[in-house]
């Protein structure tokens, strides 16, 4: 059985991600090395009885709260576990431990095959590596978290943008680059459609950015532009 597995980070420490592990890619299932999972620590204010926040002043000591990021840890998805094996067992047994898959149907008379959670006996997709309880868990169970969430709303704004180049082979130069190019493989209407929205998406956040920058309304930022032409 073979799969291929994202690669470990180090811990994160002080709230910065450090550069990837260098290591080749993982061909066998029962040659996973023990990586180390990548967490982030967030501080957030407890909560004061009868579910009320604490109010501005008040000395309770902040609490810690830890979470895995789902992006850097070692993870194994079922789905494409299934795309390199013939069949995935019901049970795998696994350094010491027991993962168990389970199916449930689909719409149109097809099957879907999903791993148990070991923790919590969950429906998932996708397991995570942890370091302390059942080795492997579901996100919820390892208080998952994904980079997104811990991005500004327009850090996140930017990342959509960019994802779109990226799925056309754009993996440097930001929105500024000109758009790339169609791929062989994708209809010309369907490229000029998302090349079309999403040239349109980029101008809207340039001048948001450039708004908030020159401390503008969009609206006068418009005007001012106009003028300058």
């Amino acid at each position: 059985m073979s799969l291929e597995l994202q690669k470990p980070f180090n811990e994160i420490e002080g709230g910065t991600l450090p550069p990837p592990l260098v290591q080749p890619p993982i061909q066998d299932l029962a040659r996973i090395p023990a990586p180390r999972v990548a967490i982030i620590a967030s501080v957030a204010a407890p909560t004061c009885p009868g579910n009320r926040k604490l109010q501005l002043g008040q000395s309770n000591p902040y609490v810690m709260e830890v979470h895995m990021i789902c992006d850097l840890t070692v993870q194994i998805d079922i789905r494409k576990v299934a795309k390199l094996v013939s069949e995935v067992p019901e049970t795998i047994h696994f350094e010491g431990e027991r993962i168990v898959t389970t199916w449930t149907g689909t719409n149109f008379g097809g099957r879907r095959q999903w791993f148990l959670c070991p923790s919590c006996d969950r429906r998932c997709a996708i397991i995570y590596r942890r370091g302390n309880g059942p080795l492997w868990c579901c996100r919820i169970c390892g208080s998952g978290r994904y980079l997104s969430d811990h991005e500004s709303p327009h850090q996140r704004r930017l990342s959509k943008l960019l994802k779109v180049r990226k799925h056309f082979g754009q993996n440097e130069g930001g929105i500024l680059a000109p758009f790339p190019p169609k791929p062989k493989s994708m209809h010309p209407t369907k490229y000029n459609r998302i090349r079309k929205t999403s040239l349109k998406l980029e101008l809207d956040f340039l001048l948001d950015d450039m708004a908030d920058f020159l401390k503008m309304s969009r609206d006068d930022l418009a005007e001012y532009l106009v003028l300058r032409t």
